[in-house]
């Protein structure tokens, strides 16, 4: 009867007897591991449509992806559009600057991208993706970038060496070439504050710095005496920067004056004649607000006397109500 049964059912479902019975048995299970394949395929015969989501969990060449939503990285082009709207404080930008430091490869597609980017805001932000990289590529970039006849390529090139010019004698090299060949003013003082201190070259290097430096604190563009002065507090911290930076603090130009406000906080300089100088800019009403609280942010790295501690109060007192 249960033979009977069996043949039964197998022709109103249209099926073949082959399909139930195997091993010449009755037995009409399958393994485990074959089931899915068994119930999908008899899903077939039977004219059922199985959803494909279940076809998917049930196949056996299918396998899990390797990554889920929450962990899956960040494709290199999505995370670099991302590194462009944020501030370098923010993750994507730290992501991309550490994937950068470590691939060859996307180093040189974010240069090409920035060779190509138009928008001078992307372009800074590019850039500056490469100001804690010191790459060979990089160099070779900014290379080219200071043969361009266009003074914001140049430029842009000069920033891109300020990392790479640590560790790099032809970046070093070329940066200071620059100081006595670049004709364009603003791109002389990019070129200048790119040239910083704090490697092995330095050594070999400082006399002659120091040497272009000098000549360039009197610079006809206020800009370039202003990066040339700031340079120097940087590179020579002998006496001769005092005098540099009293010149300054006398100067009419705003940008001088604040050059040598921060060179003070660069460069121990500190003498009666540069105190009285800051005091003199503190009380100077036709001085712009920002660089009066900066001269007397500076006095406080000088001795101070009673007297001088009253003049200060003072002075914070006739500040403050300009805040208001």
């Amino acid at each position: 009867m249960k033979m009977l049964a069996v043949f039964l059912v197998a022709f109103v479902l249209g099926m073949s007897v082959d399909m139930l019975i195997t091993d010449n048995s009755m037995n009409v299970a399958v393994s485990q591991s074959a089931a899915p394949d068994v119930e999908v395929a008899c899903a077939k015969d039977m004219g059922i449509q199985q959803p494909v989501a279940a076809v998917k969990q049930h196949s056996p060449t299918h396998t899990a992806s390797k990554h889920t939503d929450a962990t899956k990285p960040i494709a290199f082009n999505q995370l670099l559009e991302l590194a462009m709207e944020y501030e370098s404080v923010a993750d994507p930008y730290s992501q991309m600057i550490d994937r950068l430091s470590a691939n060859p490869e996307e180093r040189i597609q974010v240069l090409e991208r920035l060779k190509q980017e138009t928008d001078p805001e992307k372009r800074q932000k590019l850039l500056s993706l490469f100001y804690f990289i010191d790459a060979p590529e990089i160099v070779d970039a900014a290379v080219d970038m200071t043969k361009e006849s266009d003074s914001e390529t140049r430029k842009d090139g000069y920033r891109l060496m300020q990392s790479a010019q640590l560790n790099s004698p032809v970046a070093r090299g070329l940066l200071l070439d620059s100081l006595s060949r670049e004709e364009n003013p603003e791109a002389l003082a990019v070129a200048v504050s790119s040239l910083q201190p704090g490697s092995t070259l330095d050594h070999q290097d400082k006399s002659r710095v120091v040497a272009e430096l000098n000549k360039l604190v009197q610079h006809s563009s206020p800009e370039v005496r202003g990066e040339a002065l700031l340079a120097m507090s940087r590179w020579d911290k002998s006496p001769r920067v005092e005098t540099l930076v009293q010149n300054a603090l006398a100067s009419s130009e705003a940008l001088e004056i604040n050059s040598a406000l921060t060179a003070l906080a660069e460069n121990p300089v500190r003498s009666d004649k540069i105190k009285s100088s800051l005091f003199t800019l503190a009380t100077n009403g036709s001085l712009d607000y920002d660089s009066r609280w900066r001269a007397v942010d500076a006095l406080s790295g000088f001795d101070l006397s009673g007297e001088d501690l009253q003049k200060i109060t003072s002075i914070r007192s006739t500040l403050l109500p300009l805040t208001e």
